[in-house]
């Protein structure tokens, strides 16, 4: 039998009616649970190489010369190319006289022995020489003599530059 107080009404043991259903309905606390152990990551072991490192790849060739042409009369060419601080004269001459001609470099178009420069060679009535100089010298110009004396007026100029 229940008796009624001024609590409230009161179970057959004596404890309050709203309190023994809290008990009822609280449940009673548990253990936290145990923590997984977190799993380490292992490192993977890097192997050694097994070969030699790559080289670094070759230099580029050097670029080509450039080459530029100009006419020598009408008896032939002259082809200047520059390959860094040095060039090559080539002088190609056709439809001379059939005897020796002198191939000179020289400051300005005369025979004037004070501005020669530089001696290129010697062609028959056809031919090709060369020569090749600092580029420092270019601007000079391609002079062929009337024979292989290399004096009087030159009879074929040309431009180097």
């Amino acid at each position: 039998m229940a008796l009624a107080g001024a609590c409230g009404t009161l179970t057959g043991a004596g404890v309050p009616a709203a309190a023994a259903r809290r008990a009822v309905a609280t449940p009673a606390p548990t253990a936290p649970p145990t923590p997984e152990p977190t799993p380490v990551a292992t490192p993977t072991p890097v192997p050694p190489p097994t070969a030699e490192p790559t080289p670094p790849p070759a230099p580029a060739p050097p670029p080509q010369p450039a080459a530029r042409t100009f006419a020598l009369g009408g008896n032939g060419t002259v082809t200047v190319a520059t390959n860094g601080t040095s060039a090559t004269i080539t002088v190609a001459i056709s439809g001379l006289r059939a005897i020796a001609h002198a191939v000179h470099l020289h400051a300005g178009c005369t025979g004037n022995p004070g501005n020669h420069v530089a001696t290129i060679g010697t062609v028959g009535s056809a031919g090709t020489v060369s020569i090749t100089v600092p580029t420092r010298l270019l601007g000079n110009t391609v002079i062929v003599y009337p024979d292989a004396s290399a004096t009087g007026n030159p009879i074929l100029c040309a431009a180097t530059a």
